[in-house]
């Protein structure tokens, strides 16, 4: 005797079994990636292959796929469901693709054999490839990040169009404005250097009688005074 699953049921058994393939500790966050990769989806799908495989989903589940077939362009193809994962989970590109590998795969191990047929029949073959294998081998090309520039100069060498590198740069020891660093620093106090003559000798007054000169009491000479 076969056992009939509701809707219900069918969401919690997917659930389940997407903890169990991504190894996701709780069921918020398995719900939280099954929930973003039904939606991005959705955008893969017609409306009408939508319809086909929703009732398996679970009623919660069935409403985003259908929600997301409205979003539907003929663009739409697995690079595009890969991205769609990465930025409604918000994390990298191969996070993104191993958690859509893993819902993808569940989704399809679910459904009946009627509707993976119709699947295959109109979906394009790398749509299904990934579908049915699980696998993106040769489908989906993931965008590396950009690499970070490599500084090939040094402080010897200068910032590039410098022209002035450690290198080739004298060291200054003296502060600016500093005396150390004028050929000639004390050119505004030199007489020389002022551009003024320099004055003439003191003349002093010659005595022309040698006896006005006396010696005091001792012995020592004296100027007379007049």
């Amino acid at each position: 005797m076969t056992t009939t699953l509701t809707p219900e049921q069918r969401g919690a058994a997917l659930l389940a079994e997407v903890q169990r393939r991504t190894g996701i500790s709780t069921q918020d966050e398995a719900s939280h990636v099954l929930d973003a990769v039904v939606d991005a989806l959705g955008e893969l799908l017609t409306t009408d292959e939508a319809r086909a495989v929703a009732p398996h989903l679970g009623p919660r589940l069935s409403r985003l796929l259908e929600a997301g077939a409205g979003r539907h362009s003929a663009s739409s193809d697995v690079a595009a469901l890969v991205d769609g994962v990465a930025w409604r989970e918000n994390v990298a590109e191969g996070v993104a693709l191993e958690h859509a590998t893993a819902v993808c795969d569940a989704i399809m191990q679910a459904l009946p054999a009627e509707v993976r047929t119709k699947l295959e029949r109109d979906l394009p073959k790398e749509v299904i490839a990934f579908l049915e294998r699980g696998r993106a081998d040769g489908i989906v090309h993931r965008r590396e990040p950009p690499k970070p520039e490599v500084l090939t100069h040094s402080l010897a060498q200068g910032r590039p169009g410098g022209a002035h590198p450690v290198s080739e740069s004298k060291p200054v020891t003296a502060h600016s404005g500093s005396v150390a660093l004028t050929d000639n620093p004390h050119a505004d106090r030199k007489i020389s250097s002022a551009g003024t003559e320099e004055p003439p000798p003191l003349e002093v007054e010659k005595c022309s009688n040698p006896s006005a000169r006396s010696r005091g009491p001792t012995g020592s000479p004296t100027t007379s005074r007049p």
